[in-house]
């Protein structure tokens, strides 16, 4: 500055030299001689510069003069009054009554004044009467409508995924959010803190976390040929992006392949930037329908008062049967005297139980009696002519295929011996489907029985599969369907809808010794994300799991298959072994319901054990017998009721929309400077900043 002669812009703008002068001879612009000229006298004066607008301070202008400051209302009136005395202008008179009412009130809502809100100003000869509408229109729902949808434009808001596929997602919640905060007038600097951050706060409510959504509403893709990672990438640059746009008013995008010359921001600066927006646990590939993880249950203002009021119920009913506890011990010791009556185990079957095998001789397998929507049961096929119902083929008639059963003695009665080729076919029930409004995969179930496999590779527990295979992945069949198997001495459980794209496979870590009984029991929540939807129990202890295909988008059912026990998956993969008590429930069960059913002893053998003797979970199973069978009436009615308030406030709850939020790691993930952007080419490692 002050010095042309020493100026690198001079010597480029002058220089006889095509390779060095600027612009180059090829660019359409070319400097004028004055324009050079201005650019040398600029830097000769000192050349002042200023820093991007955008890290600027933002500082208050002083109030120009005017000549007819009686026309001025407030400080605005003062600059629009300057600048058209400047122009030799004067300013047009006032509107009429009409049509000011329609300008304030499609400026603030977005909709013309109604025929009765017009008579209603025009009559109003009060002073305030124009103030007056002002504060009706910013009072009314519409304005935060009125003023929401730029925003929802600068953030991208979308309730569809983009892409090929473009398939539904609920984002609206995050909408509402925005538009209840400009009907609540919130202070910009929490309207931004917590749409970037709302996560990070302390003990963030729910409608700080709802805010995160902003940086969510990028484009996803669930396109099966894609490379999750790359597309990880571009979310995490999307967040960038936006972020750089909206609230610093920097286009930055250049720096994320290179230094640029017309960017304030390096590329390791954009990386440092990146850096933020890159610890939450997403994966590249999306869901088809509904949201991708991580996401949030975000229940609307009357969703949570309904759940208040349930829960308020729960306690009311919970606190009554508690007062009548105290006097139920004795009442139990007194059961437990009477042999005959302790060995009703009837309080063990348990609500929202689908099917019931007990697999002892002469006993029936016991089918709920109730339709649930989820059983997909078949209606019999017709005889075309007749209009009759045809008999019933293999896959609708529940039988032993492929041998007679032999029952054999278990330390719970009788079990059923699996030879490696009978299995038992229990119909078409059980497809673990869920018919959601977004068509996501939201379904619970969960599975329990005793196994005593023969070797390392018992084989299928059950499947829902075709039994016919033609490849194997480490020793498991590579079919669409469900399943549960013993193999290489530990529990696999698969859900497949199409190999390599759409599935979830996991295996317990521990193994079980073959030729012991355990007790096993599967639990699918669909509710929550990725890698916690299934958990496995042996013998009441929660395994450590192995996920090899997390993936698991979308599960059609397979009505045409029938729930095989023992089968599936090829005649390889038969069971061999003996089990007993198969129970398949429509829902998850609690942990003192997993400690009860994982108990070995059977009622009667735990009741000649004295108090001081018995385990938790016998104590447990004792409790949990009495209360369905022998307790009084009235307690009973009491567990009951609660048990069907509880469940009635798990089904409002998987009601209630979800939404995709940031949710930091534990751990925040490195990042790293992409060479060239590229997201397979990573660069040094940089910190956040």
């Amino acid at each position: 500055p002050g010095d042309p002669a020493r100026s690198e812009l001079v010597r480029r703008i002058t220089s006889t030299d095509e390779s060095l002068r600027m612009p180059p001879p090829s660019a359409a612009h070319q400097l004028t001689e004055s324009e050079k000229t201005l650019l040398i006298e600029w830097i000769r004066q000192g050349a002042p510069w200023q820093q991007h607008w955008a890290f600027a301070t933002p500082r208050r202008a002083e109030l120009p003069a005017v000549t007819n400051p009686t026309w001025i209302r407030n400080e605005i009136d003062r600059f629009t009054l300057a600048r058209l005395e400047k122009e030799g202008m004067k300013p047009a008179p006032e509107a009429d009554r009409a049509t000011l009412l329609r300008r304030v009130t499609l400026d603030l809502t977005g909709l013309p004044p109604t025929l009765a809100e017009l008579e209603s100003f025009l009559n109003d000869q009060s002073a305030d009467a124009y103030e007056k509408v002002v504060d009706r229109l910013l009072a009314s729902p519409r304005y935060g409508e009125r003023m929401a949808w730029r925003w929802l434009d600068a953030a991208r808001y979308a309730d569809t995924n983009g892409y090929q596929i473009d398939g539904d997602r609920t984002a609206w919640r995050w909408r509402d959010w925005v538009i209840e905060a400009f009907n609540g007038n919130m202070p910009y600097d929490q309207f931004i803190t917590e749409q970037l951050a709302g996560d990070l706060l302390p003990n963030p409510t729910l409608g700080q976390r709802i805010a995160t959504a902003f940086n969510r509403n990028h484009r996803i893709n669930a396109e099966g040929g894609i490379v999750p990672e790359e597309y990880a990438v571009e979310y995490v640059v999307d967040r960038v992006d936006t972020t750089s746009t909206v609230f610093m008013g920097l286009t930055v995008g250049c720096a994320r392949c290179h230094n640029h010359k017309y960017d304030p921001l390096s590329q390791r600066e954009y990386y440092q930037l990146y850096a933020y927006f890159n610890s939450i646990a997403e994966d590249g590939r999306a869901f088809d329908w509904g949201n991708s993880a991580p996401w949030i249950s975000a229940p609307t203002s009357a969703e949570q008062s309904q759940l208040a009021d349930l829960e308020q119920q729960i306690r009311q009913v919970s606190a009554e049967r508690r007062r009548r506890e105290p006097g139920l011990a004795q009442s139990q010791r007194k059961w437990e005297e009477k042999p005959g009556e302790v060995e009703d185990e009837a309080g063990l079957s348990g609500r929202s139980l689908l099917l019931h095998l007990p697999l002892d001789a002469g006993s029936k397998p016991v089918l709920a009696s109730s339709p649930l929507e989820w059983h997909n049961p078949q209606p019999p096929k017709l005889d075309e002519k007749t209009k009759k119902p045809l008999p019933p083929t293999e896959i609708d008639e529940s039988k032993f295929i492929d041998g007679q059963p032999e029952f054999v003695p278990t330390p719970f009665g009788e079990g059923l011996r699996f030879d490696g080729k009978i299995y038992y076919n229990a119909g078409r029930i059980a497809d673990f489907r869920y018919k959601s409004t977004t068509r996501d995969f939201r379904e619970r179930f969960a599975v329990s029985a005793w196994i005593k496999p023969e070797s390392e590779n018992g084989g299928a527990i059950f499947t829902k599969m075709a039994d016919t295979v033609e490849e194997r992945v480490n020793g498991l069949p590579r079919l669409g369907g469900v399943g549960l198997f013993h193999a290489n001495g530990r529990l696999h459980f698969q859900m497949v809808r199409e190999w390599n794209y759409d599935g979830y496979r996991s295996e317990t870590e521990a193994a079980l010794p073959a030729g012991e009984w355990h007790h096993v029991l599967l639990q699918f929540d669909g509710f929550r994300q990725h890698d916690d939807r299934v958990r496995i129990f042996v013998n009441g202890v929660e395994q450590r799991l192995k996920v090899t295909q997390p993936n698991l988008y979308l599960y059609w059912g397979l009505p045409n298959q029938p729930l095989r026990i023992g089968g599936g998956g090829g005649r390889e993969m038969r069971f061999r072994g003996v089990m007993d008590d198969l129970r398949f429930y429509t829902r998850n069960l609690s942990d003192e319901e997993t400690a009860v059913i994982s108990c070995r002893e059977r009622v009667a053998t735990i009741a000649k054990l004295a108090e001081s003797e018995r385990r938790p979970d016998q104590r447990l199973k004792m409790r949990a017998v009495y209360l369905a069978t022998r307790a009084p009436r009235e307690v009973r009615r009491l567990t009951e009721l609660e048990e069907r308030l509880r469940l009635r406030r798990q089904e409002l709850v998987d009601q209630f929309p979800t939404l995709m939020v940031m949710e930091e790691l534990q751990q925040p993930r490195a990042a790293h400077l992409l060479k060239r952007g590229a997201y397979d080419a990573p660069g040094e490692v940089v910190e956040r900043g």
